[in-house]
Formats: C-alpha cells, sequence, structure tokens
C-alpha cells in the first residue's frame, strides 16, 4: 500500500500530526452595562495560528540537516498548499503560511527502512507553526 500524501508547500512527510486549523469565523461579543443580553459581530473569516508535526525519512542525515535548511526557507514566503492524508485542504478557500519551523530531531537509521528517500538511513521530525491565508 502506497504512503499517504503529507504536504506542505514542496515538502512531503511520512506523517503530520496535529489540529490543523482552517479560516473560521472570528466574532466579537457586544455586551453593555443595564442591557439585557448580547450582540454578535462577525468580524470576518480568518486563519488562528496553529501547531503541526511533520515526520519524514531521509537518505542519511546529511540530507535531513539540508531538508531543515529549506523547509526555514518557507519562514515569511507566500503562502503554501497542505496535503493532509492524501486530502488537499486548498479546496476549502485558503494556503498556509508558514510562521516558524523548529527542528525537534535528526537521526542516523540502522538498516534498510521503507520511506519517501531511499535508502532512507537519516530521519528529521520538525514542529511547524503555521496559519491558513484565504485565497
Amino acid at each position: 500500500m502506497p504512503w499517504p500524501v503529507n504536504q506542505i508547500g514542496p515538502f512531503y512527510f511520512l506523517s503530520l500530526s496535529g489540529q490543523i486549523e482552517g479560516l473560521k469565523a472570528e466574532l466579537e461579543v457586544l455586551a453593555r452595562p443595564g442591557v439585557a443580553g448580547v450582540g454578535l459581530w462577525n468580524t470576518g473569516r480568518r486563519g488562528r495560528p496553529y501547531t503541526v508535526r511533520s515526520e519524514v525519512d531521509a537518505q542519511d542525515e546529511g540530507q535531513a540537516r539540508d531538508m531543515y535548511g529549506a523547509y526555514t526557507q518557507l519562514i515569511g514566503a507566500d503562502p503554501v498548499p497542505i496535503v493532509w492524508l492524501n486530502l488537499a485542504l486548498g479546496y476549502e478557500g485558503y494556503l498556509v503560511a508558514v510562521l516558524d519551523v523548529r527542528l525537534l530531531d535528526i537521526r542516523r537509521l540502522g538498516g534498510a527502512t521503507p520511506g519517501l528517500n531511499p535508502p532512507s538511513a537519516g530521519f528529521i521530525a520538525c514542529e511547524w507553526d503555521l496559519i491558513a491565508i484565504p485565497v
């Protein structure tokens, strides 16, 4: 069975975990002293920052370090598409902007392991801070 597609921009991952947040209505509660009830003011649909964790194999530890450097080039760049478990989330009318990428782990894997980047002798895990941007 092929791996499910998990992708941020041009980068593919074995897994993306976390809670993905799209665009949501942002409401402001209006209340006045002495007046019963509240009013709601819809200020528009906006994204809220959220964090996901990516994991992927690499050819070796050196390629894993290079991959991290490439990931950081997305910080502050134009918004990119995101795919989570084969579901391209752009159909919902948004892309994601990368706010930050943090390196969690780079390690050497022993023996042959299946993955996206044969011979899969390395591994990299990162946390990504993202925010949905309407298109």
